[in-house]
């Protein structure tokens, strides 16, 4: 296994007056400045483009331990750049690093096994709200910008938030409520994994294998504390190109596509043990 570990040195920028960070953090961990972390085979992270101001950072364990943890904070203030044209706000890293440095023949995998760990801190919304869009947590997303592949907090104004899978496709089709986005993307496969309400205040481990694939002989299976909660045969991206070229990998929150940034509820997650590997065996804990 091919392991990279990178130095990620995080500077804290002033918010010009604005709030960027909770307003109920005293007894939320307090960052540090730098951190080492082990991806196994993904390729370096860096912060996204139009992260929210002072929203990512590496604190120590909500569960009182001395490990490390990423943090990731989202609210409906001080959205930046494009994001504001379409009602979005993020906080999140991402493996797309071809632009910078690498040639269009370093490619994804067709196959591989991903991990990620994820901590809801206690105060986590987890009833119906007002305004019911969905958090993307941990999606690859393909060169046609839409989130094909995803691991989403769902919060559908009916019911408790639900931890749900989606895998989506480019429409052909403007989203007629923001003038300027890329397109509409629909989900053509969504299931409930797990409820938010039973993942508050503790670590929960996510295992999964993915085939990449446009067609019927894709593959996904999903464990979730050792327990397998998902299985599924055929396609697994909108297209094989695509996913086996440019197939970003983000984690972090992101809401986006809200039509009033003001019902948006603060939300904190942490993350830990991101990671990818040809075999289980393999994956970072």
């Amino acid at each position: 296994m091919r392991t990279i570990i990178y130095l990620l040195t995080l500077t804290f920028v002033a918010s010009c007056g604005m709030q960027d960070t909770p307003s109920n953090t005293s007894d939320a961990p307090q960052p540090t400045s730098s951190v080492r972390l082990n991806h196994g085979d993904f390729s370096p992270f860096k912060e996204s483009l139009n992260n929210k101001i002072n929203s990512h950072s590496f604190v120590p364990n909500p569960d009182g331990s001395e490990e490390i943890v990423e943090s990731f904070y989202i609210d409906g203030t001080a959205c930046r750049g494009e994001d504001c044209n379409y009602g979005s706000v993020r906080s999140s890293v991402d493996s797309n690093i071809w632009d910078d440095v690498r040639p269009r023949s370093i490619t994804s995998p067709e196959q591989a096994w991903y991990s990620f760990e994820i901590f809801f801190p206690k105060g986590t919304p987890t009833y119906p709200v007002e305004n019911p869009n969905t958090v993307i947590l941990v999606e690859f997303k393909e060169e046609n910008q839409c989130a094909s592949f995803a691991f989403v907090k769902n919060n559908n104004g009916n019911s408790n938030a639900e931890f749900n899978f989606f895998l989506s496709e480019y429409s052909g089709k403007k989203d007629a409520r923001f003038a300027g986005t890329p397109g509409e993307c629909l989900s053509y496969f969504e299931t409930e994994i797990a409820n938010i309400s039973d993942m508050i205040g503790k670590w929960v481990r996510f295992e999964y294998f993915v085939k990449w694939s446009e067609n019927e002989d894709g593959y996904l299976i999903v464990y979730q504390d050792g327990r397998k909660v998902l299985e599924r045969s055929g396609r697994t991206c909108s297209s094989t190109k695509q996913c086996l070229t440019r197939n970003i990998h983000y984690y972090g929150l992101y809401q986006a596509n809200n039509e009033d940034m003001n019902k948006i509820d603060s939300l904190t997650a942490y993350y830990r043990n991101v990671s990818m590997s040809q075999k289980r065996e393999d994956l970072v804990r």
